[in-house]
């Protein structure tokens, strides 16, 4: 039995690596595939949330040039009131215009002497029971005056004195400092007079009193009448970002600073680490934001998905047929030798046959001419 095999083998090889090659190429030209499409789907991937990071900086950067706005209106309105504070913000439209602002404001920079006074001319403008908070003697204080809120935001604070929190201080000297909007990071919002649980990112930059000198630091801490500010909210400009043609192919994450738990600022759905991944920065008015963007889905469309095993099945069928063809060939070839030598053994029978014949045989050609005359007749005419 193996015997009749490896004699198989021998006959009809050519055929077998023809099998062999075809399979072959066919797993390289497969592997190559899914190399190309990997490819494909990562510069696409890349290409995509490079896209939306920009998007994320044009909409931010829109959003802080929203305060040199409001730093003219306030410069340039006289005797500045709640009324003029809240037409001013409803023409701006944020919701439709400046989807990650959630609120703006200009907090007025009060010296302890006026305290009472400007009380008492913040509950005459209409803001009952307004008083500067957290009590207590300070040289200044910086209180929420002039607010505007979009429908969305309920974080509301009249009479917050933003220099005793820490971050939102910080940031305001650097605005000071650099006549420059300054972000706080991440912070929790107040309403009423509590801390809440909602978190967002302000962002300061300083008005000064007119035809003042503002060359240095120093003039311009003297300088300065107070505060404009934005409350920006990643959920709600995210969220737009995450719902753009873009976006729907992607999974990010948007962290104040160094990716981790603690400085999430922005998540979609499920923005788990996977086999396709790249990080970016954005600076956003002095803080650096972290932007790190997941592949959502396969690698790749369906289509190019199914190339790989396209290129298999097409491959192996291919294969198989030029085996069938090479088998084929190789068979008639084998029979064509098999009838010849049968053919030759029937001639030498016959002309065995002949020759030893008793009988004198002689054969002719059609023109009359001797071409065989066998032993029998050779003995009888000589």
């Amino acid at each position: 039995m193996v015997e009749k095999i490896i004699a198989y083998v021998r006959k009809t090889w050519p055929a077998f690596a023809v099998l062999c090659i075809g399979i072959i190429g066919t797993l390289l030209g497969r592997q190559y595939v899914i190399s190309t499409v990997r490819a494909g789907a990562r510069a696409s991937f890349r290409h995509a949330a490079a896209t939306a990071r920009d998007q994320m900086r044009q909409m931010l950067n829109r959003d802080v040039d929203l305060l040199f706005g409001m730093r003219g209106f306030v410069n340039g309105t006289q005797n500045l009131s709640i009324n003029q504070w809240t037409a001013y913000g409803r023409s701006l439209h944020l919701q439709r215009h400046y989807g990650g602002v959630g609120a703006l404001g200009f907090a007025p920079q009060v010296p302890f002497r006026d305290r009472l006074h400007f009380e008492y001319l913040m509950r005459r403008m209409g803001l009952r029971n307004y008083s500067i908070f957290p009590p207590g003697p300070r040289p200044i204080y910086c209180p929420i005056s002039y607010a505007y809120a979009t429908p969305l935001q309920t974080a509301r604070a009249p009479g917050f004195d933003l220099l005793t929190n820490p971050q939102r201080r910080a940031a305001m000297e650097a605005a000071v400092a650099g006549n420059a909007p300054a972000g706080t990071g991440r912070v929790a919002l107040v309403r009423g007079r509590r801390v809440t649980a909602r978190k967002g990112v302000l962002v300061y930059l300083p008005v000064f009193w007119p035809r003042r000198p503002l060359a240095t630091p120093a003039q311009r801490q003297a300088a300065l009448r107070g505060f404009v500010y934005v409350l920006i909210q990643p959920a709600n400009l995210l969220q737009t970002i995450a719902g753009s043609a873009v976006g729907r192919h992607l999974k990010f994450a948007v962290y104040d600073g160094p990716p981790n738990a603690r400085e999430l600022l922005y998540s979609t759905s499920g923005a788990k680490p996977t086999g396709m991944a790249w990080s970016s920065e954005i600076s956003v008015a002095g803080q650096t934001w972290t932007l790190a963007f997941h592949r959502h889905g396969g690698a790749g469309s369906r289509s190019q998905r199914l190339l790989p095993s396209l290129v298999l099945l097409g491959g192996t069928l291919v294969s198989w047929l030029l085996f069938g063809i090479s088998w084929l060939q190789i068979r008639s070839r084998q029979q064509a030798v098999e009838v010849g030598e049968l053919l030759r053994a029937s001639e030498m029978r016959y002309r065995m046959q002949v020759e030893q014949s008793p009988l004198a045989i002689q054969i002719f050609r059609p023109d009359g001419a001797s071409v065989y005359v066998n032993q029998a007749w050779t003995k009888l005419w000589g």
